[in-house]
């Protein structure tokens, strides 16, 4: 599933688990009002078994407990389209993509010199938004900036059946921003640079042992900041070499009536080498990667410290047999802590037309444990297995030429199977 993130936004969905709720199997329920905790559950699996990707970075905060991504506080200003696969993809994208993978993508410079855009709302509670942005291509440089901010008083988080409510709202601030540049060296050499950082407060409500209590003065503020350099060899007109390598910084701080309480701090560095070559009707991928990430947290006033470093392989294919449609992968996964895993997933989609198939696919997956598993005192356990599952899907689609519209009714049907195992 593709999502146009400008239509998105037209449709007033301005965060990334807005936008996620139009798509069929996937749902992002959020906690209270734009900002609290959004979680994301793919195709039936667990709310930390989906992996979310900013440009084809990792954006699973390395300090949650589960190192789980939260969609509530992420706006979608800065995007160009989302892409949504659903089912196991850890043969292609490693830990955590048991029920799919999610991945943003940004704008991108246009022609001309110099486009900008700006837009901006208002409405209930007490709610701005505004979006700001510029790109263009000088000569071999090529960039795009964007700038968002969000504000709003929200509303109470506690519902009015509950004793406890007060009517106390829960707000919340979120800033993006977000650049891309790209520059060609040569015609078979170019580089390109990501940054992105967004900054949200959000006012909550905490609970205890599944009870809310009202407290209009509790507060997260929490900061991501992500950079990527990277480099783009054209070795012919069929077969590129990529290299790039960066960081992803996050960090939480939990306050009450402005005394700071809990607080978390991840780093997550990566480096990457990737290349993909085309034969005829056939795709062809393969790539490594090295990331090394650590914590250093302070939970209920003990303290949290660990690392740990892993490294992975990967290949996969595509090609077509006239209306057959054929696609495999796979990929070796070394995990300090608990050693290797290898995923392989395989699948096939045959045409009836122009407008319809029938598919079915076999894969699995896995998701290793978060340092916050491993390390944290009392019940952490440095050797945690991973999560493993194993999932196979039949389905078909079609498209139907209705309202003077070639795609006027589409009808789709799927059938999923998974298994997991060894759940934390």
């Amino acid at each position: 599933v593709v999502i146009d993130a400008d239509r998105a936004r037209a449709r007033v969905q301005l965060t990334l688990d807005q936008a996620l709720a139009e798509v069929p199997g996937l749902e992002a329920p959020r906690a209270g009002p734009i900002g609290q905790q959004s979680s994301i559950f793919s195709g039936g699996f667990e709310s930390n078994h989906t992996l979310v990707l900013f440009d084809g970075v990792r954006l699973d905060d390395p300090s949650t407990p589960e190192g789980v991504f939260d969609a509530g506080q992420d706006l979608i200003g800065d995007a160009g389209r989302i892409e949504v696969v659903q089912g196991p993809m850890s043969a292609l994208y490693g830990s955590q993509a048991l029920g799919g993978v999610i991945n943003i993508l940004p704008r991108r410079g246009g022609e001309g010199a110099l486009t900008t855009r700006f837009e901006s709302a208002f409405g209930s509670f007490a709610t701005l938004s505004a979006s700001l942005g510029a790109d263009g291509s000088v000569g071999r440089f090529r960039y795009a900036l964007n700038a968002e901010a969000f504000s709003s008083n929200g509303y109470d988080v506690v519902p009015e059946r509950m004793a406890v409510h007060t009517g106390e709202r829960d707000g919340a601030d979120i800033t993006t921003l977000t650049g891309t540049f790209d520059y060609e060296l040569s015609r078979t050499l170019s580089l390109d640079l990501l940054l992105r950082r967004r900054d949200a407060q959000v006012e909550y409500d905490p609970g205890f042992f599944g009870d809310i209590g009202e407290n209009p003065f509790a507060e997260i503020a929490s900061e991501s900041a992500l950079w990527r350099l990277g480099a783009r060899w054209s070795l012919a007109p069929s077969a590129s070499l990529r290299v790039s390598g960066g960081a992803l910084e996050t960090d939480r701080v939990s306050t009450d009536a402005g005394a700071p309480g809990d607080g978390f701090s991840g780093l997550r560095r990566f480096a990457e080498l990737g290349a993909a070559w085309r034969v005829g009707p056939w795709a062809f991928t393969s790539g490594a990667v090295l990331e090394r990430e650590k914590i250093d947290a302070l939970s209920f006033g003990a303290p949290i410290s660990g690392a740990q470093q892993h490294w992975g392989v990967f290949a996969g294919a595509q090609g077509t047999f006239g209306p057959l449609n054929v696609t495999a992968a796979a990929r070796h996964d070394d995990h300090e802590g608990f050693g290797a895993k290898t995923t392989w997933r395989a699948g096939a989609a045959y045409d009836i037309g122009a407008n319809m198939r029938v598919y079915g696919a076999y894969g699995s997956g896995f998701r290793a444990p978060s340092l916050y598993e491993r390390f944290a005192p009392f019940f952490g356990a440095a050797g945690l297995k991973p999560e493993s599952a194993s999932s196979w899907e039949l389905g078909a689609d079609a498209r139907l030429e209705l309202f003077g519209r070639e795609d006027g009714l589409e009808l789709g049907a799927l059938h999923r199977h998974s298994q997991i195992d060894n759940l934390i």
